[in-house]
């Protein structure tokens, strides 16, 4: 026995392939039950917008053009499918967004406290580099020195051979 998706899928697919659809009468069926669903899946299709009557006649029906992207989509059965997908997914995201707010809530403070620290790594950093540039610059200025230091005694040692 088909469920009511299929039975939707079914009816809008034969609305779809006349222009102007003519709904059956209960004499086309074999019992009372089926036609009792024949109806309530021409009920849904008019109150998900699918189809339409015009209002001279209660008879007819037509496909709406969200009815057609319906079909030109897959169906109603995978209408309905991708329908709860994108429902789990908000809920989904609705959830990770609770869960992010209430983590904020609760370390409010926590972003001050990480940029003071790295504030504070940073300035170390900063001074503790121009202690070492100081200190190259310092060593380069001796051994400057020190090198004129040996070139005139050099020089003086070699004036006093000559």
């Amino acid at each position: 026995m088909k469920d009511l998706n299929d039975k939707i899928d079914e009816l809008l697919s034969k609305v779809s392939e006349d222009v102007s659809y003519t709904m059956e009468g209960q004499h086309n069926f074999v019992n009372q039950e089926d036609y009792v669903d024949y109806r309530r899946v021409l009920v849904t299709l008019l109150k998900e917008n699918l189809i339409s009557k015009p209002l001279n006649n209660d008879h007819t029906f037509h496909v709406t053009s969200y009815g057609n992207k319906v079909i030109k989509d897959g169906g109603w059965k995978k209408f309905t499918e991708n329908n709860i997908n994108r429902e789990k997914q908000k809920e989904l995201k609705e959830n990770l967004d609770l869960r992010i707010s209430q983590f904020q809530v609760k370390t409010k403070w926590l972003p001050y406290w990480v940029s003071g620290i790295s504030l504070i790594i940073s300035l170390y950093a900063l001074i503790a580099s121009s202690n070492l540039v100081e200190n190259k610059n310092e060593e380069s200025l001796d051994l400057i020195e020190e090198n004129i230091k040996k070139k005139t005694t050099i020089d003086i040692d070699s004036t006093i051979v000559n």
